[in-house]
């Protein structure tokens, strides 16, 4: 690059000559190249520009990118810190760049959120694999950057890039087993330690505007990525072990109520689920104000296979009813009192109970099911993936979740999408879904006798059944599509950038200011 194609802007305004900084002002800000007309670069160190700098004030900042813009000139490259690594940008448009704080946001004009999580397709603990996958795909649909930080899975690449729309979701899969840990809350802390040392090299080396953590099992990495960037950070609370246990009776459980207080104690803004949730996030310490209630959602078209009759025999013969489970096998999902409704069943419907999934209720729910007489009438498929799954849905003719506590219950409204009847218990997010008698029959949570009533008044009838189920398709099509709920996410998004903007809270580039060696004078009085 020749020295005479260079302009410099400072103190005096523009003029010819060598790249000219203030060792003050090169201290704390990077530089900012533009090219205007023939010249390579403009370095930008005005005054009034350095003090939209340091005030934080970006949209001061912005607006005098905007008048450089309209004289012709183009962003073209920033100079991070003095160093000589630059950032290249399409020479097009004005608009190509998304600058947070003087630090550059790579990805082509992209904006871009860091998610973490702890389950991630094909690693699948619960609904949060699912969750995270959908929406990472729909924001980055309308031309987003998404990078997602999750644990290794066998199989699986360390990295991965997925084209969705006009924007990319990268996946970034960290080692999470190679360390013996001698317990949960141990590896835990391994793997966010995992966690937030890929996200640290992606900050240096691409850059992110807003961090996103999903539940208290990434609290750890997603606090310390907060003050290590001073970037905003949202959360979503998917559930509370509170809910799940009915109450703190374990020091593990002490323990994950503790990271979860935390966690949205340090988070900027706060997702939540359903109504139900937003109020127990509420008893976690957050304010009214902070909590922001979007659903889970599906991709409606997705549930529109349909198995044939040979694939529903694999589960149940032509003349039983095939009454279907599908969720972890564990104690807040309600299999145990499930298995007794679905012995009052039998005595008035042949039926065959189809469980999907794992858990470590397994075995009690196999010798529960011998001890009610009912082992020859139970089909469980252990983890299935998702084809085979959206097959079930299409040939059930209940679909049943009696869960126990459910801060949504996703299932139900995959269910719904599919076309199938739902029979759910009245309980968090579930009864804010399903209106009994309307898109589906709730019954009482932990209730035998209810959960029986409920799948026969679904059984008896199917012309009552399928209305219910054509007007739960609808519903969900037109209030739980992606679509939608990738809007409302973003409208947090920039809600908590807005306020952070306009915030003093803001990455700093320090110098290296190094120890003085030199010995010092002998001197009478010394320390000691």
């Amino acid at each position: 690059m020749q020295e005479e194609a260079k302009l410099v802007v400072s103190r005096e305004g523009f003029k010819g000559g060598a790249r000219v900084l203030d060792d003050e002002l090169g201290e704390l800000f990077p530089a900012v190249y533009l090219l205007k007309g023939d010249a390579d670069e403009l370095v930008i160190y005005d005054q009034d520009l350095a003090g939209s700098l340091r005030s934080g004030d970006l949209v001061d900042f912005r607006g005098r990118l905007e008048v450089f813009e309209r004289e012709g000139q183009r962003l073209r490259r920033i100079l991070i810190g003095g160093r000589d690594d630059y950032v290249k940008f399409p020479a097009s448009g004005r608009r190509a760049y998304n600058l947070v704080a003087g630090r550059v946001v790579k990805g082509e004009g992209m904006s871009s959120v860091l998610m973490l999580t702890w389950e991630y397709p094909p690693r699948v603990v619960g609904g949060i694999s699912s969750h995270v996958r959908d929406l990472s795909a729909a924001i980055a649909e309308r031309g987003n950057l998404v990078h997602v930080i999750t644990p290794e899975f066998p199989d699986a690449p360390s990295e991965e890039v997925k084209r969705v729309g006009d924007g990319e979701v990268r996946v970034h899969r960290v080692q999470a087993y190679d360390r013996p840990a001698p317990n949960f809350t141990t590896w835990i802390s391994f793997m966010n330690q995992s966690m937030e040392e890929r996200a640290i090299s992606l900050f240096r080396d691409e850059g992110y505007g807003l961090i996103h953590a999903h539940d208290w099992v990434v609290a750890e990495s997603a606090i310390g990525l907060k003050h290590l960037s001073r970037l905003p950070l949202v959360a979503t609370i998917h559930a509370t072990e509170r809910g799940r246990r009915g109450g703190i009776f374990s020091q593990l459980s002490a323990h994950i109520d503790q990271e979860e207080r935390w966690l949205v104690g340090e988070a900027w803004d706060v997702i939540a689920c359903s109504w139900s949730m937003v109020g127990q996030v509420q008893e976690l310490g957050a304010p009214r104000d902070k909590v922001f209630m979007i659903p889970n959602g599906v991709w409606p078209e997705q549930f529109e296979v349909r198995a044939g009759a040979d694939f529903r025999r694999r589960f149940a013969s032509d003349d039983e009813r095939l009454v279907l489970f599908v969720g972890r096998l564990v104690h807040e999902k309600g299999l145990l009192e499930l298995l007794k409704a679905f012995a009052y069943l039998s005595v008035n419907f042949r039926a065959k109970l189809v469980v999907v999934g794992e858990g470590y209720l397994k075995q009690e729910i196999y010798d529960e099911a011998t001890r009610l007489g009912i082992q020859d009438k139970l089909f469980m498929t252990g983890f299935v993936d998702d084809d085979t799954k959206k097959k079930l849905l299409s040939v059930a003719d209940v679909l049943v979740v009696p869960s126990l506590y459910e801060p949504f219950g996703i299932v139900a409204l995959e269910g719904m999408a599919a076309g199938v009847p739902v029979v759910v218990s009245s309980v968090g997010g579930l009864k804010e879904v399903v209106q009994h008698g309307v898109n589906g029959v709730t019954v009482y949570p932990g209730d035998p006798s209810s959960i029986a009533w409920g799948l026969a008044y679904v059984l008896s009838d199917p012309a009552r059944a399928s209305a219910m189920a054509e007007r739960a398709k609808k519903e969900v099509s037109e209030k739980y599509s992606w679509d939608r709920i990738a809007h409302n996410t973003l409208s947090v998004y920039e809600k908590v950038l807005s306020e952070y903007e306009k915030s003093g809270w803001k990455p700093r580039d320090r110098p290296v200011r190094h120890f003085r060696l030199a010995t010092p004078p002998r001197t009478k009085a010394r320390p000691g």
